[in-house]
């Protein structure tokens, strides 16, 4: 029997990533629904549950939501690739 190789260690959570589980934690302890902070910011629910699952967002949106949310902006990914597929999600 080969010795087991160990598993490699898991990568690291990206920007998006850490900034959607921020929004999820301060939009839960608030006890606010998905729903009521889509209003409250004036976005569309569909972009907030964007947000929380790590997907590229536009820097308004992500603006909007930290002011409701009184979290500081996060320094997102502006890479022609992230750009891209904003584009794609119009």
């Amino acid at each position: 029997m080969e010795p087991s190789t160990p598993a490699p260690p898991p990568n690291p959570p990206t920007e998006p990533a850490r900034f959607a589980t921020a929004v999820i934690a301060a939009r839960t302890q608030r006890q606010m629904s998905r729903q009521a902070l889509a209003e409250q910011a004036g976005i569309s629910l569909k972009a907030l549950e964007d947000l929380e699952r790590g997907y590229p967002v536009p820097h308004q949106i992500a603006a909007a939501v930290c002011r409701n949310l009184d979290l500081p902006e996060p320094s997102l990914d502006t890479s022609p690739l992230v750009r891209f597929a904003l584009r794609l999600r119009e």
